[in-house]
Order: C-alpha cells, then sequence, then structure tokens
C-alpha cells in the first residue's frame, strides 16, 4: 500500500508542480479544518505530521505546493509520509483493530 501510495503522490506533487493550479489548490485548503490551515501557514516540516496521520500525504504534498518547497527533499519526505500513514492505518489500526475485536469477542472472523 505504502509503495503504490508513494507513487501516486510523486506523480500527484509532480502534476499540480507543473500545472498553474495555485487557485484551485487554494480552494481546496479552505476546505480543510482550521487547524489544517493553521499548519500549512506556519509551514515547518513539523507542522505536517498531523496531516500525514490523519488525512495523509496527498494533503501534504498540497501543502508543498502551497508553501513552493521542491527538490529531492520534498519526494523523499512525502515517500516517507506515505510508509508513516500506511503503517499506522494499515497497520497499527486496521491490522491491531481487528485482532483485538477478534480476541474481545471471541470469533473467527478470518
Amino acid at each position: 500500500m505504502a509503495s503504490l501510495a508513494s507513487i501516486l503522490v510523486i506523480y500527484f506533487f509532480d502534476e499540480i508542480t507543473k500545472e498553474e493550479s495555485l487557485d484551485k489548490i487554494n480552494k481546496w485548503s479552505r476546505r480543510l479544518p482550521a487547524h489544517y490551515q493553521k499548519a500549512l501557514k506556519i509551514g515547518t516540516i513539523s507542522a505536517f505530521i498531523p496531516l500525514v496521520f490523519t488525512v495523509g500525504p496527498f494533503p501534504v504534498a498540497l501543502a508543498f505546493r502551497l508553501l513552493n518547497f521542491k527538490g529531492a527533499k520534498v519526494k523523499l519526505l512525502l515517500v516517507a509520509s506515505c510508509f508513516a500513514n500506511s503503517f499506522f492505518w494499515t497497520g497499527v489500526f486496521w491490522g491491531g483493530g481487528i485482532a483485538l475485536v477478534e480476541s474481545f469477542l471471541n470469533l473467527e472472523i478470518f
């Protein structure tokens, strides 16, 4: 999941960097909750951690585009955010959650 998401988020970032899409991105960013908008305005790498673990790497790519971050470091951070998001949601949340529910109910789901 993380590998596929990494490929897609790098492609997404490259496309929004090439196109003149800043107006659309600004409209999309206004739909985010207030604390995410605040993180976008701060513009530090640590401000994007809540975005990665809650809504995923694609809003992080949008934030990097809004702040005009470029280069290999950005792509490395996007790939890292895909792996962190996949590990948390797929591994810990869903995998651990299903295991806990299964053991709690003593059911054999899978």
